[in-house]
């Protein structure tokens, strides 16, 4: 039936909506996923009917030419991007609402920590986001699957090497932490890890209304998926939550402030990664799409 994933698609909207509490208040920035473009039919009618949902403007934010530059392209250079389209846009001169998708979450951080915004970020909803990193890739057996996974267990670790594909940039092995936070050029940054910390950082975070975390109950891209929460996992793979993470006790971003304030919401919904999120890809979207979408 036809009608089953189009009331799901609507259900979620509405439920997205709700979560952020935005209808008629905050124009809404949306940063899609790896192997996605806002161009894409899929994201058109989210973003539309999203639109719709919250009576207001919402945009998808693009980055390169969206396919092939969301996983080719260092995840640093696309929030960078992202940041300056962001500005160029007079509907975010005011208070807006961010929502990242998969990986656009992360880039969605740097807009709330990093970005020079001529606007005010108030809200911020990560939807099946990497937060905290990602340690395998689950991606299928394509050729671009296994080159990149190649890529990142044998070489990420030197920063050099990091750009060749976005996802080296959250890379995380549980086996070498005090390795990522060295050479890490883009998540131990947003993490505040580094030994030069940068409060600002932490005081962008803190003037969040709000922080909204979506994890999938079925999720099986994002790996571990406590990270979908600011979790992670240690050496022996065993699921660590957000208050037992460094940056969550030292409180090096702001997260343990902000949940002592009540202001971070942790919410599920059942299925695997994002597969609520749009209807099927159409025709055109398969056959631009040169990667098993994964982050």
């Amino acid at each position: 039936d036809l009608m089953v994933p189009l009331i799901k698609h609507l259900l979620l909207l509405c439920f997205i909506a709700s979560a952020i509490a935005a209808k008629g208040r905050y124009p809404v920035a949306i940063f899609h996923g790896i192997n996605d473009s806002c161009d894409s039919e899929k994201s058109q009618a989210f973003v539309n009917r999203f639109g719709s949902t919250v009576e207001n403007y919402a945009r998808c934010i693009e980055i390169g030419d969206g396919y092939q530059s969301s996983w080719s392209l260092d995840i640093y250079k696309q929030s960078e991007q992202a940041c300056q389209t962001l500005n160029e846009d007079k509907n975010f001169h005011g208070e807006f609402v961010v929502i990242g998708i998969s990986q656009g979450s992360l880039i969605g951080r740097y807009i709330v920590e990093r970005c020079n915004t001529i606007g005010t970020v108030k809200k911020f909803m990560s939807l099946g986001g990497p937060l905290n990193g990602l340690y395998k890739l689950q991606c299928g057996q394509s050729e671009e699957c296994q080159l990149i996974t190649y890529v990142l267990e044998n070489i990420v670790n030197q920063p050099e090497l990091q750009s060749v594909v976005s996802v080296g940039g959250f890379w995380r092995d549980i086996k070498d932490s005090d390795s990522n936070e060295r050479v890490s050029n883009f998540l131990a940054e947003l993490n505040n890890e580094k030994p030069n910390k940068q409060e600002s950082y932490r005081e962008r975070i803190l003037q969040l209304e709000s922080l909204i975390l979506v994890k999938f109950l079925q999720e099986y891209a994002i790996y571990p998926p406590s990270s979908a929460w600011f979790g992670y996992a240690d050496e022996k793979e065993n699921q660590i939550d957000m208050e037992n993470t460094r940056q969550y006790q030292e409180d090096l971003i702001g997260l343990k402030t902000l949940h002592q304030k009540g202001a971070i919401k942790f919410l599920t919904l059942p299925g695997r990664h994002t597969c609520l999120l749009y209807t099927s890809p159409s025709p055109r979207d398969r056959q631009k799409s040169r990667m098993p979408s994964s982050a």
